[in-house]
Protein backbone atom coordinates (compact mmCIF):
# COMPACT_ATOMS: atom_id res chain seq x y z
CA UNK A 1 0.00 0.00 0.00
CA UNK A 2 1.49 3.43 -0.40
CA UNK A 3 1.21 6.67 1.63
CA UNK A 4 -1.48 7.08 2.92
CA UNK A 5 -1.22 11.30 3.11
CA UNK A 6 -1.58 10.92 -0.61
CA UNK A 7 -4.98 9.59 -0.07
CA UNK A 8 -8.17 11.47 0.64
CA UNK A 9 -10.26 10.29 4.03
CA UNK A 10 -13.96 8.85 3.59
CA UNK A 11 -16.31 7.48 5.93
CA UNK A 12 -20.09 6.69 5.39
CA UNK A 13 -23.23 7.79 7.18
CA UNK A 14 -26.56 5.59 7.77
CA UNK A 15 -29.60 6.77 7.33
CA UNK A 16 -29.57 8.48 11.02
CA UNK A 17 -26.69 10.70 10.07
CA UNK A 18 -23.94 8.47 12.22
CA UNK A 19 -20.58 7.12 10.64
CA UNK A 20 -20.75 3.22 9.93
CA UNK A 21 -18.13 1.83 12.23
CA UNK A 22 -15.30 0.28 10.90
CA UNK A 23 -16.32 2.24 7.45
CA UNK A 24 -13.36 4.52 6.97
CA UNK A 25 -11.39 3.97 3.71
CA UNK A 26 -8.63 5.86 1.93
CA UNK A 27 -9.31 6.89 -1.70
CA UNK A 28 -8.37 9.05 -4.32
CA UNK A 29 -11.98 9.97 -5.46
CA UNK A 30 -15.53 9.88 -3.04
CA UNK A 31 -17.10 6.35 -3.26
CA UNK A 32 -20.06 6.51 -5.45
CA UNK A 33 -22.29 3.99 -3.77
CA UNK A 34 -23.07 4.43 -0.11
CA UNK A 35 -23.35 8.12 1.76
CA UNK A 36 -19.47 9.14 2.04
CA UNK A 37 -18.06 12.10 3.42
CA UNK A 38 -14.56 13.21 3.41
CA UNK A 39 -12.99 13.59 7.01
CA UNK A 40 -9.97 15.13 8.25
CA UNK A 41 -7.47 12.47 7.81
CA UNK A 42 -4.74 13.36 9.77
CA UNK A 43 -5.18 15.58 13.01
CA UNK A 44 -1.38 16.22 13.59
CA UNK A 45 -0.17 17.55 10.29
CA UNK A 46 -3.14 19.60 9.15
CA UNK A 47 -2.56 22.97 11.52
CA UNK A 48 -1.19 25.70 10.49
CA UNK A 49 2.43 26.05 11.66
CA UNK A 50 3.26 29.41 12.93
CA UNK A 51 6.88 30.70 13.42
CA UNK A 52 8.41 33.73 15.30
CA UNK A 53 11.31 35.72 15.73
CA UNK A 54 11.95 36.17 19.91
CA UNK A 55 12.68 39.50 20.80
CA UNK A 56 16.07 38.98 23.02
CA UNK A 57 15.90 41.81 25.27
CA UNK A 58 19.02 41.65 27.53
CA UNK A 59 22.71 41.85 26.75
CA UNK A 60 25.01 38.28 26.75
CA UNK A 61 26.00 37.04 29.19
CA UNK A 62 22.37 36.00 30.34
CA UNK A 63 21.61 34.97 33.75
CA UNK A 64 18.48 33.17 35.20
CA UNK A 65 16.87 33.37 31.61
CA UNK A 66 13.24 33.71 31.20
CA UNK A 67 11.39 33.45 27.94
CA UNK A 68 7.41 35.61 28.03
CA UNK A 69 4.74 34.68 25.12
CA UNK A 70 2.55 37.22 24.50
CA UNK A 71 -0.73 37.54 22.48
CA UNK A 72 -2.35 40.67 21.42
CA UNK A 73 -6.30 40.15 22.23
CA UNK A 74 -7.54 43.87 22.78
CA UNK A 75 -5.40 43.33 26.25
CA UNK A 76 -2.33 41.60 26.34
CA UNK A 77 -2.33 38.11 27.39
CA UNK A 78 1.16 36.34 28.77
CA UNK A 79 2.54 32.68 29.66
CA UNK A 80 6.06 33.43 31.18
CA UNK A 81 8.85 30.32 31.83
CA UNK A 82 11.73 30.99 34.19
CA UNK A 83 14.90 29.52 34.26
CA UNK A 84 17.67 29.58 36.48
CA UNK A 85 20.12 28.90 33.60
CA UNK A 86 22.67 31.57 31.96
CA UNK A 87 23.75 31.83 28.56
CA UNK A 88 26.58 32.93 26.81
CA UNK A 89 25.59 33.40 23.18
CA UNK A 90 22.29 32.57 20.91
CA UNK A 91 23.35 28.90 20.43
CA UNK A 92 23.32 28.56 24.00
CA UNK A 93 19.85 30.35 24.67
CA UNK A 94 18.16 28.36 22.07
CA UNK A 95 19.79 24.92 23.88
CA UNK A 96 18.18 26.32 27.07
CA UNK A 97 14.72 26.99 25.44
CA UNK A 98 14.64 23.78 23.83
CA UNK A 99 15.73 22.31 27.42
CA UNK A 100 13.29 24.55 29.70
CA UNK A 101 10.75 25.22 27.77
CA UNK A 102 10.12 22.94 24.82
CA UNK A 103 5.96 23.27 25.98
CA UNK A 104 5.91 26.06 24.01
CA UNK A 105 7.54 24.61 20.59
CA UNK A 106 10.66 24.38 19.15
CA UNK A 107 13.83 27.63 19.19
CA UNK A 108 15.77 27.34 16.65
CA UNK A 109 18.63 29.97 14.90
CA UNK A 110 18.35 31.24 11.70
CA UNK A 111 20.65 31.88 9.31
CA UNK A 112 20.91 36.26 10.35
CA UNK A 113 21.25 34.85 14.24
CA UNK A 114 18.40 35.22 15.06
CA UNK A 115 16.35 33.41 17.65
CA UNK A 116 13.30 31.62 16.08
CA UNK A 117 9.87 29.46 17.66
CA UNK A 118 8.25 27.63 15.62
CA UNK A 119 4.87 27.32 18.35
CA UNK A 120 3.35 23.34 19.07
CA UNK A 121 -0.07 23.32 17.59
CA UNK A 122 -1.21 23.37 21.27
CA UNK A 123 0.32 26.42 22.29
CA UNK A 124 -0.53 28.31 18.34
CA UNK A 125 -4.53 27.21 19.49
CA UNK A 126 -4.41 28.52 22.75
CA UNK A 127 -3.77 32.20 21.52
CA UNK A 128 -6.11 31.74 18.66
CA UNK A 129 -9.02 30.59 20.85
CA UNK A 130 -8.17 33.43 22.94
CA UNK A 131 -8.52 35.55 20.47
CA UNK A 132 -5.23 36.96 19.43
CA UNK A 133 -4.53 38.86 16.44
CA UNK A 134 -0.61 38.62 17.21
CA UNK A 135 1.94 36.77 18.99
CA UNK A 136 5.29 37.68 20.14
CA UNK A 137 7.58 35.96 22.08
CA UNK A 138 10.80 37.59 24.14
CA UNK A 139 13.55 36.58 26.55
CA UNK A 140 15.41 38.62 29.32
CA UNK A 141 16.88 38.39 32.45
CA UNK A 142 16.93 38.70 35.93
Amino acid sequence: MGNLRDLKAFVRYDGSGRVVAGSLIFRKKKPTVGNFQQIQAFKCCNVEQTQIEVDIQSAFPMTNVDIVLFGQTGDQMYIFDYTTENAADVYELETILNTHSSQFGWFSVGADGALLLQLNAATAAFFVAAGATSIGAATFSD
